[in-house]
Order: structure tokens, then C-alpha cells, then sequence
């Protein structure tokens, strides 16, 4: 057994431990204060995400391989992996909108290699202010909304959209949110979202809440096109495996 199949294991023995617990519900409730709390502790910008020692060590799968690195350097990698899918499907030049950008570090990235027309929604108060401090930091041009997806407009009309483990909290809504996106007609989608196929996946789905039909809804829809489906392999956690599903509206 290689350190892979280890953290494997580890993982999954983790599921089974989950699958013993109460489901989580993921109302709009439970997501805001536990998103808010966690924008609220964010520190400085290379470690927004973690909320962690930034020189920690974490143990992650790298394109199918074992790696062991700080927390600040595999978030690098893993924005480095990210933008190597946006920049195949996008110009620098054309306008991008990210749905649930929590503090920026995506938006701030792609800024950061020569995309220019870059905007954010993010549901919680404070992370849109870690958002905009950050912003001012850097001088940057990335335009910040407080926006709830579910309820408000959706200014995406001819723009690229991003999601990144965002759409995951919204289980109890998400169809409705997928039709709002397509009547909004939107250039294309480009999401970075969990599907779920293991049965231990699907436990540690169940236990917290997230979503497990987004792929197939995207499937089903006769207004979808689907364009690519291509696993993002960088990743810590192998129980919430992403993939790149990159779709557009039929005209």
C-alpha cells in the first residue's frame, strides 16, 4: 500500500465515521454564519483560503500522485492548476463573472496573469470585506458584489461564468439556480464541482450537506450543452473529487 492508498483509506474510514452522524441541512442560514466565521479569521492573502498555519504541512493527491507540502504552496498549485482550464477556454479580454468568490484569491490570480475584466458575487458580508481590503492591497480592478445568486440579478448576460465549490452548498435549491443561470444567457459556464460516485463520496456528501446532482441536472436539461468533463487533480481531500464541467446555453 503506497501513501496514496494510506490517505485513501484514512479518508475513507472518515466517511464511514460521517455516515454514522446527523445530515447536515445546508440552508442559506447555515451556510452564511459558516462562511461568515470563516472569511472572519481569513489572514494574509497567500493563505485566505486555509484559515490554517500557512507553513502546515498537508497531504494531497497531485494528478494522481502522493504530495506533501505547506498549506500555501499547494493552494498555489492548485490555482496554478485552475488557471491553466480558464486560460484554454477563455481570452484575457472577455468579461468573467465568479459566483461565490468568497475572498477573490481566484479572481486576484487570474488578474494577476493578464485578465482584465474580472467580477465577483459572494453571499456573506465578510467575505466581501476580506474581498475589497484585499482588493485595495493589490491595486486591484477586480469588482466585488455582495450578492445572494439565489434571489438577486445575475448581470452574466454574454459573460463567462465561474464557479468553484460553490454550487456544492446548494443542495436544496440548485435546479432552480442552473434555470436562473440559463435564462440569464450567459457565453458559457466553466464550473469546478464536486461529483460524488464512491460510496463513501456519497457518505461524506450525505453527512455534510452538499450537493450530489449537478452533473446529472446538467445532463438532463435539453437547454445544456455540455462541452468538457475533465477531473481538476489537485486536491486534498479525495472524498469531494472535482472536475471541470464547462457547458453553455443551446441557442
Amino acid at each position: 500500500m503506497n501513501k496514496l492508498d494510506v490517505l485513501r483509506f484514512k479518508q475513507n474510514l472518515y466517511a464511514i465515521k460521517l455516515k454514522l452522524k446527523k445530515p447536515i441541512v445546508r440552508n442559506n442560514n447555515i451556510v452564511i454564519e459558516e462562511y461568515d466565521n470563516y472569511w472572519k479569521n481569513a489572514q494574509i492573502f497567500n493563505n485566505i483560503i486555509i484559515n490554517k498555519n500557512p507553513n502546515e504541512v498537508i497531504e494531497f493527491s497531485d494528478h494522481g500522485v502522493y504530495s506533501q507540502t505547506t498549506h500555501v504552496e499547494f493552494l498555489q498549485r492548485s490555482l496554478h492548476e485552475f488557471l491553466k482550464f480558464v486560460q484554454n477556454s477563455c481570452s484575457v479580454n472577455e468579461p468573467i463573472v465568479e459566483l461565490g468568490c468568497g475572498t477573490g484569491s481566484k479572481l486576484f490570480y487570474l488578474e494577476d496573469n493578464g485578465f482584465k475584466d474580472l467580477e465577483g458575487y459572494e453571499l456573506t458580508v465578510n467575505g466581501t470585506k476580506k474581498a475589497k481590503e484585499f482588493g485595495e492591497i493589490k491595486k486591484s480592478n477586480v469588482k466585488i458584489k455582495q450578492c445572494d445568486i439565489t434571489r438577486d440579478n445575475l448581470d452574466i448576460e454574454n459573460k463567462t461564468v465561474i464557479t468553484f465549490l460553490s454550487l456544492e452548498q446548494l443542495k436544496l435549491g440548485l435546479d432552480n439556480l442552473i434555470d436562473k443561470i440559463v435564462d440569464s444567457k450567459p457565453k458559457q459556464i466553466l464550473s469546478f464541482e464536486s461529483i460524488f460516485k464512491s460510496r463513501f463520496e456519497k457518505y461524506y456528501a450525505e453527512y455534510t450537506g452538499y450537493q450530489t446532482d449537478y452533473y446529472e441536472i446538467l445532463k438532463n436539461k435539453k437547454q445544456i450543452k455540455l462541452l468538457q468533463v475533465e477531473e481538476f487533480l489537485v486536491n486534498p481531500n479525495l472524498l469531494r473529487p472535482v472536475y471541470f464541467i464547462k457547458w453553455k446555453v443551446n441557442n
